[in-house]
Parts: C-alpha cells; sequence; structure tokens
C-alpha cells in the first residue's frame, strides 16, 4: 500500500509539475502578445503623432497664404470664332454673352458678337479663351481697357470698363470710365477707333 500510495503521490506530483509547467507557458505566451500589442499601440501612437504633424504643417502653411483674393469681371461670357485676317483663318475670342447688369453691358460700348483684340493693351489674338478671361478678372473697382472689333465691319473700339464684383452693383460708365482713362495711358473711352 505503501508504494502504491508513493505512486500516486509521485503521479500527482508530476501532473502537479505539469500543470505548473503549462501555466508557466501560458504566461509567457499571454506575455509575449501583451508585448505585440504594446508594440502594436505604439506604432500606432507614433502614426497618430506623424499625422498630426503632418495635418498642422498643411494647416500653417494654408493659414501662411491667407484668404483667397476676390477677383471681379465685366460680365462677358468668352466663345471661339474662326475669321478671315489677312488671307489667313484666325480664331479669335469673342462676347456670345453679356450681363445685363456687368460693366461691358452698362458701357453701351460692347455688343454680342464683338472680337476681343486687345485687353489692357496686351493683344490676345494669339490666346485661348481660358488665358483672355483670366486677363478679364481683377480686383473688384480696378480699370480694364477693352480693345474689341465689330465684325460686320471691322471697325474697332476702346472703352475702359470697371471691374465689378461679381454683385452687379459696380459698373462701368462712359463718364466714370473718362476718369481712370488718363491713368491707362490716354486711351481714347467709349468711342470708335
Amino acid at each position: 500500500q505503501l508504494e502504491e500510495a508513493t505512486q500516486k503521490l509521485s503521479m500527482t506530483s508530476k501532473s502537479g509539475d505539469e500543470r505548473a509547467i503549462a501555466l508557466e507557458k501560458a504566461q509567457k505566451e499571454e506575455d509575449n502578445v501583451k508585448m505585440e500589442l504594446r508594440k502594436i499601440s505604439e506604432k500606432q501612437a507614433l502614426d497618430l503623432d506623424e499625422a498630426q504633424r503632418a495635418l498642422s504643417s498643411l494647416h500653417s502653411a494654408v493659414c501662411k497664404q491667407g484668404p483667397t483674393p476676390v477677383l471681379g469681371g465685366i460680365g462677358i461670357a468668352l466663345g471661339t470664332e474662326t475669321i478671315n485676317v489677312k488671307g489667313k483663318q484666325t480664331k479669335m475670342v469673342k462676347i456670345t454673352q453679356l450681363a445685363s447688369s456687368g460693366p461691358a453691358a452698362k458701357s453701351g460700348m460692347c455688343k454680342i458678337g464683338d472680337l476681343l483684340v486687345e485687353i489692357d493693351g496686351k493683344d490676345v489674338l494669339n490666346l485661348d479663351i481660358k488665358q483672355v478671361k483670366e486677363l478679364t478678372k481683377g480686383a473688384p473697382g480696378s480699370p480694364m481697357r477693352l480693345k474689341a472689333q465689330r465684325p460686320a465691319t471691322g471697325a474697332q473700339y476702346e472703352v475702359v470698363l470697371e471691374r465689378s464684383g461679381g454683385t452687379g452693383t459696380s459698373m462701368a460708365s462712359v463718364s466714370d470710365a473718362s476718369s481712370m482713362a488718363s491713368s491707362l495711358a490716354g486711351a481714347a473711352v467709349g468711342k470708335i477707333l
């Protein structure tokens, strides 16, 4: 019996040892999982810090630029027309629409179909619509000298317009444009040339 009890005790010890070994192994695995989770958490924190720094840098860059300037125009829509100029087919930019309350319409000079020749002394014959449109934009209230041509007669005219702020309240008139003409090197304001 003693021998049998010793064997049982021995087996119980073994199973206790096995349990202790299994418990130790489980503890090591748990520690490894915790370490991996800590590494992942630290990496995510670093990624978040990096993203916050990048966002902060972008925000600073945008704020340093300041507000986008407000640009006004003269109340025209543009298109193109191919015409014969000195025996050569040339694509020219023309007025396709006039805003009734815009500076171009209020001047009384600009008409739908007129071909644009110059803006502020710059020849626009070789420019595309986008480039010409950019030339018509400027600070609201700023003057713009427009030289255009009537397609039917070939007569050219020049007019000084005041860019509006897009509200329709700032309008060009020949009398107002006359005061701006002296600053634009004696432009013939509101006259057919």
